[in-house]
């Protein structure tokens, strides 16, 4: 697992074109904002330990909710909807084990707790299976995540851009975005994080 500090207003970039954002740190709570092929709109979740094999997902700019003996869904807004604006969310109570299906296909699962620290795994249309993303308590104005990625590099937002930009200044100028497209493997072949 790789583990970065970020604080709000940064980001992650994991080869398969996800970028995790964090929007916000508070002294016990973490948003977060996941962006990835063929889930629309980007999702903003949270979630806290509420016992030693329970966690809360909150689910930001909720638009509508069905919830069945099966799983819970969760549609959420586009920007510029109200929602958004009243920061609204939605919690749910979730064991290891258990997800929300978000947005159109987005699956956040409770894999694990450790020391209070729950560990969310990311199912979705387009995107590779494995992907776990471990929220480390915060400390002051950043926190700490851990990615578990297998088969795929896992790069700062920053670091991210100064290599796409150095490739595409190597490349003459050439489109180089597919880069973040599910089929690519990413702007060269070192692992970088």
């Amino acid at each position: 697992m790789l583990v970065l500090n970020r604080r709000a207003g940064e980001s992650i970039v994991i080869e398969d074109g996800i970028q995790l954002s964090v929007l916000s740190v508070t002294d016990r709570k973490v948003w977060l904002c996941i962006e990835a092929p063929g889930v629309d709109p980007p999702v903003r979740v949270s979630a806290s330990a509420v016992s030693e094999t329970e966690a809360r997902f909150e689910i930001g700019a909720p638009i509508s909710v069905e919830i069945d003996e099966e799983e819970a869904r969760v549609e959420v807004a586009r920007s510029g909807h109200p929602s958004i604006q009243a920061q609204a969310t939605i919690g749910f109570n979730r064991r290891v084990g258990e997800s929300v299906v978000v947005g159109n296909g987005l699956r956040v699962g409770l894999a694990s707790l450790t020391k209070g620290n729950p560990s969310l795994t990311l199912e979705g249309p387009n995107m590779a299976d494995g992907l776990t993303i471990t929220v480390i308590r915060p400390v002051g104005r950043y926190v700490r995540i851990g990615v578990d990625a297998p088969d795929r590099r896992v790069y700062r937002k920053e670091l991210w851009d100064d290599v796409m930009a150095a490739n595409k200044a190597a490349a003459g100028d050439a489109d180089l975005s597919s880069l973040l497209e599910p089929s690519g493997r990413g702007p060269d072949d070192r692992s970088v994080a």
